[in-house]
């Protein structure tokens, strides 16, 4: 069904054949707080680590040139295969001209060194060793993790000469492959499933008794710890420190007006050109896991500078990792007064992130401890709107009354039928929604029910997904319903009004 399906990001992709909650077997978790392991593919430039990258992602996520040293950041992507999830970290070129944009590069590989779990060190293969990733290898031996190593472009010819070379690395086995053509690549995807470490058991290093865990990140110098201090300082009920892995960010717990919270301090994701040095250790990898880690998460800004790009690339990273999310202006009191002067910010916020006009924006000053109370109020409502679940009669009732407020077009001549639909997932709220048609089905009108399905469901201040499913065989029609009357206010017309 993949030609069906279109560039939306649905966090159920990889759980196509599961219908509704009772059909997942018990081993399958939809959501997960848990830190993902990460793999780091290192090798010296134009070795192929970015094409690679995109073969077992599935899909052309970095830039692929063949100028060594194009891949100018890390990238990062989440992976499965056969039910393991990992992170699949694309880095820099080692052994470049320890100069300007490459030594930063360097340094950002070192740091995806230290953090992975798993390393694949790619060489090229028709090319041979070199000297420098003689003395590379030896160093990442170092290392008490698994290191795979992988030769590519293989398939030129008398690359297969270059075999004895590389077992002087003093390894039994390598893996041959052509990250092009994707020869051998799955051999090497299986070998690193089974390298990685059990997430089960080091999840358990992590015990959050029942909290929600809420990251906070952002760029440097926006105003993240003194966010988490005043809390602190306000509500005085520290209940514990919890220590997660080595390689995670300290996290502590907090009450807020009874009800228990975990918040992950993140150093800030810096513009990309300006991370340089080590001081930014926990910077845009550690906010990428902590991302992962969290059921809510926190993306504060200066109100001074406003929505930066980097801003928006980050508020990309939550969406897409399916997290609820919490826009936070800090340094308010910095800002002109007023009701028109807010409302003309909030504007411009929902101007350059159309997209995510649900996010709730809290205006803040962490210093003078101004927006606390608004900010907990917040945190409480998305937490339960996250979480919320629904019967499937009452879905299907306002699946009814959506189709009879504005009936589903006719794609390619072909009515589209909306058989029914059933919640399988919540944090965030998912929807399955069984058609006749997923290949022809409107991108507008799917909008259009996610809005409906929003608004009358109150669910305004969380993303809300609807996934799509054929209907084989016998069409069911939907189940016929009572009159359900008037549910929640009245249907989403134009952007979301943020309260």
């Amino acid at each position: 069904m993949s030609d069906e399906r279109d560039d939306e990001y649905n966090p159920l992709d990889e759980y196509e054949g599961y219908a509704s909650p009772e059909d997942i077997p018990s081993g399958v978790k939809l959501a997960s707080t848990m830190p993902l392991p990460l793999v780091a593919i290192i090798g010296r430039a134009n070795v192929g680590k970015s094409t690679l990258f995109n073969r077992i992602v599935g899909r052309r996520k970095a830039i692929v040139e063949s100028t060594p040293g194009v891949t100018r950041d890390r990238h990062y992507e989440r992976c499965e295969h056969y039910d393991r999830h990992f992170l699949l970290v694309d880095t820099g070129g080692l052994g470049l001209d320890p100069q300007g944009i490459e030594a930063q590069v360097s340094v950002q590989t070192q740091l995806a060194i230290e953090e992975a779990d798993v390393i694949v060190f790619l060489i090229d293969g028709a090319a041979g060793l070199t000297a420098a990733e003689r003395d590379i290898y030896a160093t990442l031996r170092k290392r008490e993790i698994p290191v795979l190593v992988a030769a590519n472009k293989m398939d030129i010819k008398g690359a297969r000469n270059n075999a004895a070379e590389i077992h002087e690395l003093g390894i039994d086995h390598f893996y041959p492959i052509s990250a092009e053509h994707g020869r051998e690549v799955g051999e090497l995807i299986e070998a690193i499933e089974e390298a990685l470490p059990d997430v089960e058991k080091s999840a358990q290093d992590i015990d959050y008794e029942g909290a929600t865990p809420i990251a906070v990140v952002g760029r440097p110098n926006v105003g993240k710890s003194t966010l988490i201090n005043r809390l602190l300082g306000e509500n005085r009920l520290v209940v514990s420190e919890i220590a997660g892995t080595t390689r995670d960010p300290i996290d502590t717990k907090i009450d807020l007006n009874g009800k228990p919270y975990v918040f992950i301090d993140t150093a800030g994701i810096r513009r990309k050109a300006r991370i340089s040095a080590r001081v930014e250790k926990f910077s845009v990898l550690y906010s990428f896991r902590a991302i992962e880690r969290a059921e809510i998460v926190l993306v504060v800004f200066d109100a001074t500078e406003g929505l930066t790009e980097q801003d928006r690339r980050l508020c990309g990273l939550v969406e897409e990792a399916g997290r609820a999310m919490i826009l936070v202006a800090n340094k308010w009191d910095l800002q002109p007064r007023g009701k028109d002067e807010r409302a003309k910010f909030e504007d411009r916020i929902d101007f350059l992130l159309p997209g995510l006009r649900y996010a709730p924006l809290v205006e803040i000053s962490a210093e003078k401890g101004e927006g606390m109370k608004p900010l907990i109020k917040e945190i409480e409502r998305v937490k339960v709107k996250f979480n919320a679940r629904f019967t499937t009669s009452r879905l299907n009732e306002l699946l009814q009354l959506a189709t009879e407020q504005n009936p589903p077009p006719v794609p390619r001549g072909r009515p589209l039928k909306l058989n029914y639909v059933t919640q399988v997932k919540t944090a965030p709220p998912v929807f399955m929604l069984y058609t006749n048609n997923i290949k022809d089905f409107p991108k507008n009108y799917r909008r259009y029910l996610v809005n409906q399905f929003r608004d009358r469901l109150q669910l305004d201040c969380v993303p809300v997904h609807i996934k799509l499913k054929l209907k084989h065989g016998k069409r069911a029609s939907m189940p016929k319903q009572k009159d359900a009357g008037p549910r929640g206010s009245a249907a989403t017309r134009g952007r979301l009004k943020r309260r």
